[in-house]
């Protein structure tokens, strides 16, 4: 981040999706549509479910779950999990008691 690419907060010069503001937030490049931030898997452990994304340690992460879309009721069942620079898990606890569930993961800066 220092050049004339990620000039503008609200720009998309990568034309992935995500903007040089979230780039920044999320520590992907916003010159590589190939580096964007994104739930890498989703695994049944029990009665859990497992979030995986890529993480750094200069960030949190949280995890939310909505049973629909329509419109979405987002709650949080995981805040401020502190990152690993490599792959972080994320458990939704009894997850997998829901009949639909749709899941997204937030990152900040701490």
């Amino acid at each position: 981040f220092g050049g004339s690419t990620n000039a503008l907060p609200g720009a998309d010069p990568d034309g992935d999706g995500a903007d040089n503001y979230d780039e920044y937030v999320a520590l992907t490049q916003p010159d590589n549509a190939d580096a964007v931030f994104k739930i890498a898997s989703l695994e049944k452990t029990g009665a859990n479910m497992q979030v995986a994304v890529s993480s750094h340690v200069a960030r949190v992460y949280s995890l939310d779950v909505t049973p629909t879309l329509t419109p979405p009721a987002w709650t949080t069942v995981v805040s401020n999990a502190e990152g690993a620079d490599g792959p972080l898990l994320l458990a939704h606890t009894n997850g997998t008691g829901l009949i639909s569930a749709m899941y997204r993961v937030t990152v900040n800066v701490p």
